[in-house]
């Protein structure tokens, strides 16, 4: 189980910063067994995908209408080995994520992977990762001082595209 905490803080009108006096648990994401390796809110502020060093996925819908997380998709990286970062598409239809070997886009509601290719920034994993407002387009950074961007159809009929 991954908890999950808002932190509490006291303060910040008027121009002052809040000061943090603690933290309370909202809820857990079930089913990870080792710890979080990237997470990712969809631009609906809904959605969470988190990603764990088991190799596995979960997107879970966080809205308030329910007292627990709700998972809508789940599936393992491909290889068995972990997404380091992930992005997740506005609506959460698609879930981008990068290992040390390849960047994969993944249909969160069949928990498949649809496509792996080269993330394209030498050695390394990419950095970050950021799904475009249109879901038409993914931005990956990496240390190798270049911002990649990937065109990534969220879209049945073109699904797979990166």
């Amino acid at each position: 189980q991954v908890p999950v905490f808002e932190v509490v803080a006291r303060g910040g009108g008027g121009g002052d910063a809040a000061e943090p006096t603690g933290l309370r648990q909202v809820f857990c994401v079930g089913g990870h067994s080792r710890g979080v390796t990237a997470a990712s809110f969809a631009q609906d502020c809904v959605h969470l995908a988190v990603a764990a060093r088991d190799a596995e996925w979960s997107v879970v819908r966080t809205d308030l209408r329910h007292a627990e997380p709700v998972e809508v998709g789940r599936g393992k990286a491909p290889h068995g080995t972990p997404f380091e970062r992930v992005a997740l598409s506005p609506f959460a239809k698609r879930l981008v994520g990068a290992t040390a070997t390849g960047t994969s886009i993944v249909d969160v509601g069949r928990g498949v992977t649809l496509e792996t290719i080269p993330h394209g920034h030498g050695p390394s994993p990419p950095t970050a990762l950021q799904y475009s407002n249109d879901a038409l387009r993914v931005l990956s950074a990496g240390v190798d001082g270049r911002l990649r961007l990937w065109r990534v159809e969220d879209d049945d009929a073109k699904a797979g595209a990166l």
